[in-house]
């Protein structure tokens, strides 16, 4: 009998598996894929948001589990091994109504007793990022912004829990969910049967689909919006130092410049909605509109050392914040949904917080021995 069936293998599912793998239980991740972290893992901008860039506005759970997630990556990186670039944001006002926009944030992360978070202009701006545009009114620094090697974390996070005896299946697609009374049976289009005293739904994408196998209602629909980049071989390195943002807007947070551990530079998001969950093309549009923006902000970026584009789809749900909730028939069936911006900064924090507010209040798990 498993205790505890995670479904969906990216950052998310990871995440919660590692973290219950260091307790006496048996934690078991399914992924449909034949790799994790095949989709929006590895296709975002793998940014560890500065909470300034995500206050409250975004959501009680976003922007609570971002804070906590950032802060957690400080010594859950280096633990694990996974590269990071420490580089700091920069958050950009072109117009004196842009400069009014960034003072209420300066004095928002005040009360929030954020540190470092100032508000540069003049000559300055330029010591900070020499390629800005001329028109770049001030920015706002955002000192703990960093950048993490997704794919790397999601590797050593599989590692790490499989050392803990967890186990992961992959290439199992989940057809069949139900309730047995003391645990579910969950059966895969592969013909594989798990029974599971607790599922917890990370799939992401789809995981409204999957919540539709178990749920006669599903409390959220997906309303995804895919995501173009362009990617700078490290020959751009250096181009920019911290990552760049716009003011965020109603449509998110607009198009950004965002180097790498590597030393590659991505350029992007676009936020197109559409209807499909899998079909994400990177389209001449998307790209267009990625440097029609960034013309705004910087000057004489080389586009010369493109190596590739590519595509994500966000987990954007008709709920504005996450939602973590656990099923009304049966607080069994953990949801763990609408997993957007910033799911990849809050995903160590969304793991603890779905172990301390709906596991351990139920479960008397033991920490193993360190």
């Amino acid at each position: 009998m498993i205790d505890y069936l995670v479904i969906g293998g990216g950052v998310i599912g990871s995440f919660l598996t590692y973290t219950l793998s260091q307790y006496q239980a048996k934690p078991v991740l399914i992924e449909k894929e034949s790799q994790t972290a095949l989709h929006a893992t590895t296709h975002n901008s793998a940014l560890v948001h500065s909470p300034v860039s995500v206050g409250p506005n975004y959501g009680i759970l976003k922007s609570t589990l971002a804070k906590r997630g950032n802060d957690l990556y400080e010594t859950m990186a280096p633990a694990l091994g996974v590269p990071v670039l420490a580089n700091g944001a920069l958050m950009i006002a072109l117009n004196d109504e842009d400069l009014k926009k960034l003072k209420a944030l300066k004095a928002e992360a005040d009360e929030r007793q954020l540190e470092g978070v100032n508000i540069v202009e003049g000559a300055a701006i330029w010591e900070l990022e020499p390629n800005l545009s001329p028109k770049v009114r001030a920015v706002l620094t955002m000192p703990t912004a960093k950048t993490a090697s997704t794919r790397v974390l999601v590797d050593r996070l599989i590692e790490e829990a499989k050392a803990n005896q967890a186990e992961v299946h992959l290439g199992q697609e989940v057809t069949q969910i139900s309730d047995q009374g003391t645990h579910f049976s969950v059966v895969t289009k592969q013909g594989q049967h798990f029974k599971a005293r607790t599922i917890i739904n990370a799939a992401g994408t789809f995981a409204a689909a999957l919540a539709g196998l178990y749920e006669e209602e599903v409390p959220y629909h997906m309303t995804p919006v895919r995501g173009e980049y362009i990617v700078l071989s490290d020959q751009a390195k250096g181009f920019v130092k911290h990552t760049l943002f716009p003011l965020p807007s109603h449509k998110g947070k607009g198009i950004l410049a965002i180097p790498q551990p590597d030393g590659t530079l991505r350029l992007g998001p676009t936020a197109t909605p559409q209807e499909s969950l899998e079909d994400a093309p990177v389209t001449p549009e998307g790209l267009a509109q990625i440097k029609d923006n960034l013309d705004d902000i910087l000057v004489n970026v080389p586009y010369h050392h493109e190596v590739r584009t590519y595509a994500g789809i966000r987990s954007t749900t008709t709920h504005k914040d996450f939602y973590i909730q656990p099923s009304k028939k049966n607080p069994r069936f953990i949801h763990v949904a609408g997993i957007d911006s910033p799911g990849v900064t809050a995903a160590p924090a969304i793991a603890e917080y779905v172990l301390e507010k709906y596991i351990l209040p139920v479960d008397a798990l033991k920490k193993n021995a360190s």
